[in-house]
């Protein structure tokens, strides 16, 4: 089996994680809507639930369609009616522990 290619970038993961080796590749973060009404909207609408943005919010306003479309995605799994509601809080908390988020 052929060895995929690296592009010229490395790659690091937790398991063997070296912290003099330089850092992995990040992508930018976005906190200003630079003028977007799309981005404006969300941003907005986050600040107001949570004082602040989301780091998928920050990374996805690279790119304002697939931001607000992945919105509209968890907006349709919560009103699909195919989870209890009281569920929801438990799956959000619970996902958020799996990957290491405060909330």
């Amino acid at each position: 089996m052929r060895k995929p290619r690296s592009f010229g970038v490395k790659y690091q993961s937790y398991d063997n994680f070296d912290p003099l080796e330089e850092p992995m590749p990040r992508v930018s973060e976005i906190e200003d809507d630079g003028g977007d009404s799309t981005l404006k909207a969300i941003f907005d609408k986050q600040h107001e639930i949570f004082g602040g943005l989301l780091n998928p919010t920050k990374v996805m306003a690279h790119c304002p369609p697939i931001l607000r479309a992945a919105g509209l995605l968890g907006q349709a799994i919560e009103q699909s009616g195919q989870l209890p509601k009281a569920l929801l809080p438990l799956i959000y908390t619970r996902v958020a522990t799996i990957n290491g988020c405060p909330f």
